[in-house]
């Protein structure tokens, strides 16, 4: 059973394309974490990133409802901002 789905995102179109199909979450009870990576060093990008990520939360947030059954658990998004290489952080377990 899925328990977890983990969305990386970096601020461009063609990822939030997915959001979408990740918000179909809302049938199962299940966790999801919007996940972007800043480059190291800089910390401007941190806030930046942080409230992107927000926004998208809420978007999928109300389109996650959308697919709920009566009475479910509405489904829980957590926003998570790694530092480092993005190809990197995104994909620790090669």
């Amino acid at each position: 059973m899925i328990n977890k789905i983990i969305v990386p995102l970096d601020g461009s179109r063609l990822p939030e394309v997915t959001l979408h199909y990740a918000a179909r979450c809302g049938q199962i009870e299940c966790d999801m974490i919007l996940l972007a990576v800043r480059v190291a060093n800089d910390n401007r990008s941190q806030y930046m990133l942080e409230c992107y990520l927000e926004k998208i939360a809420g978007i999928v947030k109300e389109e996650a409802a959308k697919f709920q059954e009566p009475g479910a658990k509405p489904i829980n998004i957590s926003i998570k901002v790694l530092s480092g290489d993005p190809a990197e952080e995104s994909f620790p377990c090669r």
